[in-house]
């Protein structure tokens, strides 16, 4: 009974076509076969009905022959297709290389990873080779082994393979080696938990370390004092634990517990002896007891020599005590190691020289001496006005004369202090012809100085020169009116006997007073 065979919706065979139906395909490859292309080419699209319901029918592209080119038709559209989907990722992976040579920063981390990335696999494929290689071996081995071992026990007697033996015997090494390990770890695990409440309290005994410092930073030094000796009693950095209690307790204002910490601090720990002296020193400055403070930096330099930080402690120190020529000498040092500010350093030179010079104020030899050894650079104003001062009470009228005319031809015009021109006016003794001609010879190059004007008139009345006396002290009067001035030229006119242009300057600096 024959069967008919399965047909595609064109009404076409899948396989086995009828013999009458062959020669007519392969006809249409033929002369026809061109028709059929431009044929296909122009055919339109199926088009089915909607809305209609049950089966719906549809037209699809007919051959010459009557037949559809349904597959023809779904093969090549699924070749196009197919070829739109290889081309996308062709597209995205151009895109990718675009980018990747866009960022050549990128390059040498990819070439890394991927050269680490292929290191490891030629090492996984090494080793699986190799124990691919060791099975074989064995498996070989083993094979062409055929030992046996016999073992004899009276009354018993047994005879086993020399590999069945080989393998009993690495079974029971391994067992054995299992059995060891464990019982080594359960009887240590006492000394493993002790070790680790040890590592823990540790742990504890440092974060409470770290509190200390960090609450003394704080400025909240009572919490301070309180977790460094939880610090200190646990052992961790007994020596820093103790100085961050003794610093602390020195900032609550508790003598007995800074005292008690600093012996401990120098007791638990020989290295924090040197921080044990610093902090020391550090605390007695701050309290003012310098000479304490001097005799724990003598013994730390005695140890570990000095340093800028211990330098910087011990000039303050020595400032305290008055000590202004040691001072002077560590200011050296700090400024060429320029551990100081140019400020402080200029301030702190300042205040020495001053020191100094009212220290000597009652020997006069060693007074001038000091000053003539005192370089050009440190004369300041304040430095010179004091020295100058000083001279004129020790009656050493010629050496402020020098001291004065030496400072002001060194400077400009514009620095000039007024307290030197008026004490360079009033110096008595000497060659006061001297001082006037070099007065002049200023006045000739800053004509509008009214202090320069008013200290010749007191200079030109001293010489009893009272016409050159009352045109200078007038001259001043006109630039900047001043009491001064006007007392000088009431004495002038008092000399002169003229009582009314007297009394009018007296009441002239007396207005000027009030005012």
């Amino acid at each position: 009974m024959a069967t008919g065979r399965p047909r595609d919706l064109a009404g076409s065979e899948r396989t086995g076509a009828h013999p009458a139906f062959r020669p007519e395909r392969s006809a249409l490859a033929g002369p026809g076969a061109e028709l059929l292309s431009a044929r296909e080419s122009e055919a339109a699209p199926a088009q089915c009905p909607t809305g209609a319901a049950g089966p719906r029918s549809c037209n699809f592209p007919q051959r010459a022959d009557g037949s559809t080119g349904l597959v023809e038709a779904l093969f090549r559209r699924r070749r196009q297709g197919g070829q739109g989907r290889l081309g996308q990722p062709a597209a995205i992976a151009g895109q990718r290389s675009e980018r990747r040579l866009a960022d050549p920063e990128r390059q040498p981390c990819r070439a890394a990873r991927s050269a680490q990335s292929q290191g490891k696999a030629v090492r996984g494929l090494f080793w699986v080779l190799a124990l691919f290689a060791a099975a074989v071996a064995v498996a070989l081995g083993a094979r062409m082994n055929d030992g046996y071992v016999l073992l004899a026990i009276p009354p018993y007697r047994a005879e086993v393979t020399l590999n069945l033996f080989l393998l009993a015997l690495a079974v029971l090494f391994l067992c054995l080696y299992a059995l060891l390990r464990g019982l080594a770890y359960t009887f240590g695990l006492p000394e493993r938990a002790r070790r680790y409440r040890a590592q823990r309290s540790q742990e504890r005994a440092a974060e409470v370390f770290q509190d200390a410092v960090r609450l003394l930073f704080e400025g909240r030094f009572g919490q301070a004092l309180k977790k460094a000796g939880e610090a200190h009693a646990a052992g961790t950095a007994p020596g820093l634990s103790a100085l961050i209690a003794a610093r602390a307790a020195q900032r609550m204002r508790e003598a007995g517990k800074q005292q008690e910490w600093m012996a401990r601090a120098k007791a638990s720990d020989p290295r924090t002896e040197a921080a044990t002296l610093m902090l020391e020193a550090e605390m007695m400055n701050e309290v003012r007891r310098f000479d304490e403070a001097q005799q724990a930096l003598l013994r730390l330099q005695e140890k570990q020599g000095r340093h800028i930080a211990a330098l910087r402690l011990e000039l303050r120190a020595r400032q305290g005590t008055g000590d202004w020529n040691g001072v002077l000498k560590l200011l050296r040092q700090l400024a060429k190691r320029d551990a100081l500010p140019a400020e402080v350093v200029r301030e702190t030179r300042t205040q020495a020289h001053l020191g100094n010079i009212a220290r000597l104020a009652g020997d006069t030899p060693q007074l001038i001496s000091y000053l003539r050894a005192l370089p050009a650079e440190e004369r300041g104003q304040r430095v010179v006005l004091a020295a100058a001062r000083a001279l004129v009470r020790a009656n050493e009228s010629a050496e402020a004369q020098k001291l004065i005319e030496a400072v002001l031809d060194a400077i400009p015009h514009d620095e000039w202090q007024r307290e030197l021109l008026a004490i360079y006016g009033r110096l008595d003794g000497g060659d006061q012809l001297v001082r006037i001609a070099r007065a002049e010879a200023w006045l000739r190059q800053y004509p509008a100085d009214a202090w320069l004007l008013k200290a010749l008139g007191r200079m030109c009345m001293r010489q009893r020169l009272w016409g050159k006396a009352q045109s200078y002290l007038e001259a001043s009067l006109a630039i900047v009116p001043t009491q001064q001035a006007h007392l000088e030229l009431a004495h002038l006119f008092d000399q002169l006997e003229r009582p009314d242009e007297a009394n009018k300057h007296y009441r002239a600096s007396a207005r000027i007073e009030t005012v």
